[in-house]
């Protein structure tokens, strides 16, 4: 199954997308609308993702301290990991394996 997703939405929001968002802490799944997860997240945080293809649920950590389970029956298309920026002047250094992780 192939899935549009709109690149000029931000994680979350389109139907086939998963996101945590850092300005409310809250999780997104195909919605402008979401629900609560963890404190919202800043500057020099160190955000890890854990998707376990088994069992097709998806969790997030912060600094190294697991926030527990975020979305559960994620998959059933080609998933693709992105992340959404729109702040004036927002960096991020990503990670996909290549050095150890925090």
């Amino acid at each position: 199954m192939e899935a549009n997703v709109y690149l000029h939405r931000l994680p979350g929001w389109e139907a086939h997308s998963w996101g945590f968002h850092a300005d409310d802490g809250c999780l997104f799944h195909g919605a402008g609308r979401g629900r609560a997860y963890a404190l919202p997240w800043c500057s020099g945080d160190v955000i890890g993702i854990c998707l376990d293809a088994l069992s097709r649920q998806l969790s997030f950590y912060r600094n190294g301290m697991a926030l527990g389970t975020a979305f559960e029956g994620v998959g059933g298309a080609p998933l693709h990991p992105c992340v959404g920026l729109r702040s004036r002047g927002a960096r991020l250094r990503a990670n996909l394996g290549a050095r150890p992780f925090r």
